[in-house]
């Protein structure tokens, strides 16, 4: 009688030991599941351009942005992707994303300093002849940012820099709303 009681007691402890490392090992699993956020400095550009949504262009289109406009709160991060469709000669592109300019009220205002980071907001992709590229650029809320609409915008020039009167096509447009 006393060894079929020492052995529950032991089959007991054991199933309570592995009980408790599986529960563990879970509590750790959504902890770096959900504690995962990245900050922007982590990113590369090739892990940016892989995080970008499926882009929805029309079939004309040059260039088209997978979403034009979203609802940040601080600290927020998110990517947005390009789509740059070659339709010259293998040639590289240059594409930059800036900050263009800040509505609070219902008219423009100086631009908060720090308010979005933008990366990157310069490069440079070789695109072949009838290619397309899917980039990704991501933008940081920071933790100050102040309520209104920041305007990103985002050019593409065809070769090695920003020269005025090379842009491969009209402007894109990014709008953050921060409520």
């Amino acid at each position: 009688m006393d060894k079929g009681a020492i052995e529950l007691s032991v089959n007991f402890l054991v199933v309570l030991i592995l009980s408790l490392a599986i529960f563990g090992f879970g509590i750790v699993f959504i902890y770096n599941l959900a504690g995962g956020a990245e900050s922007l400095k982590d990113l590369t550009l090739t892990e940016l351009d892989s995080r970008i949504a499926d882009l929805k262009c029309q079939g004309n289109q040059i260039l088209c942005l997978s979403q034009a406009s979203f609802d940040l709160k601080p600290k927020d991060l998110v990517i947005v992707g390009l789509k740059i469709r070659n339709v010259v000669e293998t040639e590289d592109f240059y594409i930059t994303a800036e900050l263009g300019s800040y509505l609070s009220d219902g008219a423009v205002k100086d631009i908060p300093p720090n308010a979005i980071k933008i990366l990157p907001e310069n490069r440079k992709e070789k695109i072949g002849q009838n290619q397309e590229a899917n980039l990704g650029i991501a933008l940081e809320l920071d933790k100050g940012a102040q309520h209104g609409t920041y305007i990103i915008n985002v050019d593409v020039y065809k070769g090695n820099s920003a020269v005025l009167g090379n842009k491969y096509d009209k402007q894109q447009k990014v709008y953050v709303y921060v409520d």
